[in-house]
């Protein structure tokens, strides 16, 4: 949660299009995991800061990125 937390302060001190990129060890989508042990709570958390921060998901060569415009 602290991460989240983090990445919600630096989103409010950018103006214009950002861009993250990295393995977050986060999932927001149950079909992301590999096994059945989901943490829905922070599913959920991340799936909100998502919405909050209007990232877009796109994909290069098999990674997911994360941009805002």
């Amino acid at each position: 949660m602290l991460f989240l937390d983090e990445l919600r302060e630096v989103r409010s001190n950018c103006t214009g299009t950002w861009l993250i990129w990295g393995d977050f060890n986060l999932i927001y989508r149950a079909e992301d995991k590999n096994n059945s042990r989901l943490n829905r709570r922070m599913m959920n958390l991340f799936r909100q800061f998502i919405e909050d921060a209007e990232l877009q998901e796109l994909f290069s060569q098999g990674e997911a990125l994360h941009l805002v415009e």
